[in-house]
């Protein structure tokens, strides 16, 4: 029997290692265009390697139309030298730009090991991001660069000296330390490195016909697993991959690679010395990443639509098959839907789920000989009680402003709020202290370091947002850090007062909030519900939500400020099931998403309704094809 099996198995750092010395293992397929190795060293002395090393390396096929490179794009609010990108994981990274891959890059600053992520970064070195230029190349120690242009030819300049070399018609460019491979030569000078010792290395190499890019990782700081490298040991490995050109690039324990699994999310390939001593990764200033295509599938189109109690799954194959879907909380699944029909076109639901619960599933389709199989994971929402949709959230985009608005009708939908600040992202903030969320834009006057001096009395928030108002029952509900008190507008109607004084009070722009957050700092949230007759100004389409944050009048001059708010909305139970319909050749199967229905049918759309025979109270049903039309609904 012949067999395609689409689960993909990665081992990750469970390696045993023999007395094999070098070890470079199989090229594995990860996506279309970039596969993944790894090597292994115990010293025996018949190899310059004198230690314990695991080596992680990805092929990327610089020659597949579908492969796309990208580094970190400008940040919000770019300010060159100070705010060109954000301190962000190697994994966060990935899953926030959609890449299939993702690496550590550039070398950065001020602080090479930021508290958090979205701190401002100042990249070493230059680095283009889809032709933007992110940062110029100003520095003299950091120099090797490697560009790509729009159609991935790479470039390698090993001593790229401010003010560096002609990057017209560059897409992409990264830039290393120093050199490690020139024309197939090492250039690797242990003696005189100027990050010297067995450490974790990460390289990029290019293969003699420009064809391959190769990024490599190689983990240290573990004793009895691997033990770091030296420049000339990388470039061991290097010349065992075939690689003709190579840099080095920020290692340490920003040395990171990391896979998107099935639903996008990170999955490490090597081990971070980082993620061994501190138990996540890094977060680091720069980053490589690689958009690929899934690799090809016999089982295609799959799309998974997860319900509270239920979830549908459909899919197509090229040829007639029969389907069977294993599932499960665990990746042992336990239980099995599957339907033995001969088709090309897909459907199977999965019945008695438990609410906001992950789920392990498999997919085998047999056509003949022939299995395939497809595994991933999802997870069921939550109806019980309410339905709550995200509108957006605390990092929401706001524009802003400083100046006295006293007077100006600034709330209202149809205000011009093109001269503001912005669009920039939430948390914003003037704070030395915590915040609960992530401190992403420094406001007037200080930029955001909390200096003593006084802040101004009040700061101007807006933010446009859509939303169907034609829903029963609909609550919005608002979560906010503000430091210190607030009032809330939408569409220039006042809908609510935080920490302000009660109306009729007037609000002006020396209006002082009547207290502080939790402990004086941002870092619990104060959530508030609103529903009609609060919520009339709300309106079918685009809305805005304005928001005044003021100074606590128990703190002058008061030295700091926070804003930013999610908003989401709760609907008393949960949608209407979608009754869909699918047909091929002699076979129609009826499905739904959903539990406690039944299926009604009747010969014309106006009834009389009768329950289908059984009664089919579970998704999905099949029925033979008949040449007298039928019509279905559910009833609860």
């Amino acid at each position: 029997m012949k067999t395609r099996l689409f689960v993909l198995a990665l081992l990750l750092g469970s390696c045993v290692l023999g007395r094999a010395s070098v070890v470079l293992g199989p090229w594995t397929p990860l996506f279309k265009g970039i596969d993944h190795a790894v090597g292994t060293n115990v010293p025996d002395g018949s190899t310059p390697i004198t230690v314990l090393q695991v080596m992680h390396a990805a092929r990327v096929d610089l020659w597949d139309p579908d492969v796309q490179l990208m580094t970190d794009p400008r940040a919000d609010n770019y300010a060159e030298n100070t705010r060109e990108t954000v301190s962000l994981s190697v994994g966060s990274f990935l899953r926030r730009n959609g890449v299939q891959l993702a690496v550590d890059a550039n070398f950065y600053g001020p602080n090479s090991d930021p508290s958090s992520e979205n701190l401002a970064m100042d990249v070493h070195g230059l680095l283009i991001s889809k032709g933007t230029v992110v940062s110029r190349q100003q520095t003299t120690t950091e120099t090797s660069v490697l560009m790509f242009t729009t159609n991935k030819e790479p470039i390698f300049v090993f001593d790229n000296q401010p003010p560096g070399s002609n990057t017209t018609g560059i897409y992409t460019a990264v830039c290393g330390h120093y050199p490690l491979i020139i024309s197939g030569e090492s250039v690797a000078n242990d003696a005189a490195s100027p990050i010297p010792g067995h450490e974790p290395r990460t390289a990029y190499g290019v293969s003699a016909d420009q064809r391959y890019l190769y990024l490599i990782t190689i983990d240290g700081r573990q004793p009895g697993y691997s033990d770091g490298a030296l420049d000339s040991e990388t470039v061991y490995w290097l010349f065992l991959l075939g690689v003709e050109n190579a840099i080095n690039m920020d290692g340490g324990g920003s040395t990171t690679l990391d896979m998107a699994d099935c639903s996008g999310n990170p999955v490490g390939l090597n081990h971070s010395s980082y993620i061994a001593s501190r138990g996540r990764e890094r977060y680091i200033g720069a980053h490589f990443g690689v958009y690929a295509k899934p690799l090809s599938s016999f089982i295609g189109n799959l799309v998974v639509a997860p319900y509270d109690s239920t979830a549908t799954i459909t899919c197509q194959t090229p040829v007639p098959a029969a389907m069977q879907i294993d599932y499960g909380t665990t990746a042992n699944y336990g239980s099995s839907v599957g339907n033995p029909a001969l088709l090309k076109n897909h459907v199977a639901t999965l019945n008695g789920l438990n609410p906001s619960t992950p789920y392990y599933f498999r997919i085998t389709c047999t056509a003949g000989a022939d299995v395939s199989r497809y595994a991933c994971q999802f997870v069921t929402t939550n109806f019980a009680s309410t339905l709550n949709t995200l509108v957006f959230d605390v990092t929401n985009k706001w524009k802003y402003a400083t100046n006295n608005l006293d007077g100006v009708n600034w709330q209202a939908k149809t205000y011009d709020d093109a001269p503001w600040f912005g669009p920039s992202n939430a948390l914003f903030y003037i704070e030395s202290g915590p915040t609960a969320g992530p401190k992403s834009t420094g406001l007037p006057p200080t930029g955001g370091p909390q200096t003593g001096a006084a802040v101004f009395p009040t700061y101007y928030f807006r933010a446009h947002f859509n939303f169907n108002t034609n829903i029963p029952g609909v609550t919005l509900n608002f979560t906010n850090y503000v430091d210190d008190g607030a009032v809330f507008y939408v569409n220039g109607i006042e809908v609510y007062r935080l920490r302000m004084p009660a109306a009729p009070a007037l609000i002006n722009y020396l209006t002082q909030a009547t207290g502080s957050p939790c402990g004086g700092d941002a870092t619990c949230a104060d959530v508030f519900s609103l529903s009609r007759p609060a919520l009339r100004p709300l309106v079918s389409g685009d809305n805005v939500l304005a928001v005044e944050v003021h100074q606590n009048s128990a703190i002058v001059p008061s030295p700091d400020i926070v804003f930013g708010t999610a908003l989401s909305y709760t609907q008393a139970g949960g949608p209407k099931p979608l009754l869909n319909i699918l047909r091929e050749e002699t076979t129609t199967t009826v499905y739904w998403n959903g539990g406690g229905f039944t299926l009604q049918q009747a010969d014309n759309p106006f009834g009389p309704w009768t329950d289908v025979p059984g009664p089919v109270r579970t998704s999905t049903f099949v029925i033979a094809t008949s040449a007298a039309a039928k019509f279905y609904t559910l009833r609860r």
